[in-house]
């Protein structure tokens, strides 16, 4: 009973932590002291009377004092994440050397290979180029993107310890 209640809760309060991760890596950097501010913000759930979390948790340590200490030391003191690296970002100067080297190679040919106009030259030099920077470009974003989400679910996966470190003492 008090493990299907801790399980909700539990889940309630990643769900708010990944929205805070999240909503903060669309502004700015997620950086290791960022995420650390925010799990410790969103910790205060478990310690606050106004969340539902903190009313469980109280109720608890009311029931049974020396399982709600421990379990009200491990999710207000204990859980903290460790640093994780963003892992797959591309370089963003990729998003003008693909198009450069393109536009280098289109100039080759057309100006070794055919004997053309300096329009076709022309041509075949910006051609390449603007049609490799945005295939280029959404490839940079589209890593950035994912490097985001990984970071972010690193970070959640860290709490996995804490999670079944309190299902051990419930289940005491």
């Amino acid at each position: 009973m008090e493990k299907d209640k801790f399980l909700s809760n539990w889940n309630d309060f990643i769900t708010v932590l990944r929205g805070k991760l999240i909503s903060t890596s669309r502004k700015q950097q997620l950086t290791y002291p960022l995420a650390k501010l925010i799990l410790t913000d969103a910790a205060l759930a478990w310690s606050s009377e106004y969340e539902v979390a903190g009313r469980w948790l109280n109720a608890y340590c009311a029931a049974n004092p020396e399982k709600g200490q421990l379990v009200k030391q491990v999710l207000t003191t204990d859980m903290v994440f460790t640093e994780e690296q963003p892992q797959g970002e591309l370089p963003a100067a990729l998003t003008y050397v693909v198009p450069a080297t393109g536009a280098v190679a289109g100039f080759a040919i057309s100006r070794f290979c055919f004997t053309t106009s300096i329009w076709v030259q022309a041509a075949a030099t910006l051609l390449p180029a603007a049609l490799l920077y945005p295939a280029a470009k959404q490839m940079v974003e589209g890593r950035r993107e994912q490097g985001k989400d990984r970071l972010i679910n690193a970070y959640i996966d860290q709490l996995t310890k804490y999670r079944q470190s309190v299902e051990s003492i419930l289940m005491e």
